[in-house]
C-alpha cells in the first residue's frame, strides 16, 4: 500500500512539475528525519488551538502560548528552529484574530484514510468539533501565504469523501478549510465528478510511478 498524507497528495495534485512530483513521492517512499520534522512543523500551533477551545476560548492562555513561542525563538541559536517557533506564534496570532470567536465543543479526533487502488491518502482533521449542534471537521492551512483554490478544493473533496466512505453522516458544508493567511473560511461542496475523476487519475499515476521512484540524492 502506498501511503501519502492529504496535504502531500494535494501538493502533488496541484503541481505540474514532473521533478517536484517525483520529489514528493520520494519523500514518502524514503522518509527522512527532516521530512518527518516538516510534517510536524505546525504541531505546536495545532495543539494550542485545540487546547484553546477546550479551555472555552481562553485568550489569556493563548497569549501566553504565543509569548512562550516567541521567547523560545529568541533563545535558540538555530535559525531554522527560530523561524519555526516564530511561524507557529504567527499562526496562533492569525487564528486568534480570524477564528478566536468560534464557539467549539472539541470532540475526539481520528486518523482516517481514503483508499483508491493501491494508494491510501491519510486524512487527519486539525479540529473535530460541534458548532451550533452541528458536527464539523476542519483542516487548517497554517502557512504564511494563501494557497490556491485548487489545493483547497482537493483537500475538501478528499476529506468529505473519506468521511462518507467511513460511514459518517455529514453535510459537505460541515467540512471546512480555514486559511490563516487571509482568515478565509471555505465550506466543502458536494462531490464534484470531474474533480473526483482527476483525483482517481492522479492516484493511478502515483501507483504507476511508485516502482520507479528512487532514493533522493543526499
Amino acid at each position: 500500500m502506498i501511503r501519502i498524507s492529504l496535504k502531500g497528495f494535494a501538493k502533488y495534485f496541484c503541481t505540474s512539475s514532473a521533478a517536484t512530483r517525483r520529489k514528493i513521492l520520494a519523500d514518502y517512499k524514503f522518509p527522512q528525519p527532516e521530512g518527518l520534522a516538516q510534517a510536524q512543523y505546525y504541531e505546536h500551533a495545532r495543539r494550542a488551538i485545540v487546547t484553546f477551545h477546550e479551555r472555552d476560548n481562553d485568550e489569556r492562555w493563548m497569549a501566553d502560548r504565543i509569548t512562550s513561542l516567541r521567547g523560545s525563538a529568541v533563545e535558540t541559536e538555530n535559525s531554522r528552529i527560530r523561524q519555526k517557533w516564530n511561524n507557529n506564534a504567527l499562526a496562533l496570532q492569525r487564528y486568534l484574530a480570524g477564528f478566536g470567536g468560534k464557539q467549539f465543543d472539541v470532540l475526539p479526533n481520528t486518523r482516517r484514510g481514503m483508499v483508491i487502488g493501491d494508494v491510501r491518502i491519510g486524512v487527519f482533521p486539525d479540529l473535530h468539533v460541534i458548532e451550533r449542534s452541528r458536527e464539523k471537521y476542519i483542516k487548517i492551512e497554517y502557512s504564511r501565504n494563501p494557497v490556491e483554490m485548487n489545493y483547497v478544493n482537493v483537500i475538501s473533496q478528499v476529506m468529505y469523501e473519506c468521511l462518507i466512505q467511513d460511514g459518517q453522516d455529514i453535510d459537505p458544508k460541515d467540512v471546512r478549510f480555514f486559511m490563516l493567511a487571509d482568515n478565509s473560511n471555505h465550506k466543502g461542496a458536494r462531490l464534484r465528478p470531474r474533480l473526483r475523476n482527476d483525483i482517481v487519475a492522479t492516484c493511478e499515476t502515483i501507483e504507476a510511478l511508485w516502482p520507479r521512484i528512487t532514493p533522493p540524492n543526499r
